[in-house]
């Protein structure tokens, strides 16, 4: 909760979940607007979006809201509330296990962490569902194992309860930003060469893009192309 000078509430979690930053701590204090915007995220080249913004690894709070409402504020003291708690929890993933002819695995990750956004990432979500739902009807000699996890954390959740297992895993995907228009994006493995790189190299040849291992995200906000995120052979 935001509220202006003129008493009405700027921006409110009950309109949208993206308002607040992700794993914002607690704050409830009254401030200039000078001192507020650097507290404030937009995103200026979509005035009419609001961002999507988390702070996993360093405690602050913020807001995310549109641009254009950012540049409408009125000069004065707002009061700032955000009512929420850090305490230790739970993480919670699903994982989907298809037994195959052998133990070699093919990995399909999918991260289920970001509130109200389609292209990233319930499009991910969608996909490694249906093909979940293809694979169990189908004959498999490789294994298949479908995790839909929080990202980051997720994966180095699941391969800290798997060491043991991580010898069998053959190949590995991650899905995710499916569902804009143009043409699907694949990022190389690390080492590079590997099966699964050709063999994707070879389904997208000119009909996707092929980028070099880069261990941040696929995308920005502003790319307007449809993004096959796949990082494969872990």
């Amino acid at each position: 909760m935001d509220q202006g000078p003129d008493g009405r509430r700027v921006v409110d979690v009950a309109d949208s979940s993206l308002h607040v930053l992700g794993y914002s701590v607690p704050v409830r204090q009254r401030m200039r607007l000078a001192a507020l915007r650097e507290h404030l995220y937009t995103l200026p080249d979509h005035p009419g979006w609001i961002p999507y913004r988390t702070s996993y690894w360093k405690e602050r709070w913020g807001f995310c809201l549109q641009h254009e409402r950012l540049e409408a504020l009125q000069e004065g003291e707002y009061e700032v509330c955000i009512d929420a708690t850090l305490d230790d929890g739970s993480l919670t993933f699903g994982e989907l296990f298809l037994p195959g002819e052998v133990e070699d695995e093919v990995l399909i990750s999918t991260h289920i962490c970001h509130p109200a956004l389609a292209n990233d990432n319930v499009s991910g979500i969608a996909v490694a569902t249906r093909l979940a739902e293809r694979l169990t009807e189908a004959s498999r000699h490789l294994s298949f194992r479908f995790l839909f996890v929080p990202g980051t954390l997720g994966p180095m959740t699941w391969l800290a309860l798997n060491e043991e297992h991580v010898h069998r895993v053959r190949h590995g995907l991650v899905l995710a930003l499916l569902g804009r228009p143009g043409k699907f994006v694949y990022k190389r493995s690390r080492r590079g060469g590997t099966d699964t790189d050709r063999m994707v190299e070879h389904l997208l040849a000119g009909a996707g893009e092929v980028r070099d291992f880069d261990p941040t995200g696929t995308t920005s906000a502003n790319t307007a192309r449809r993004a096959l995120t796949c990082r494969s052979d872990a």
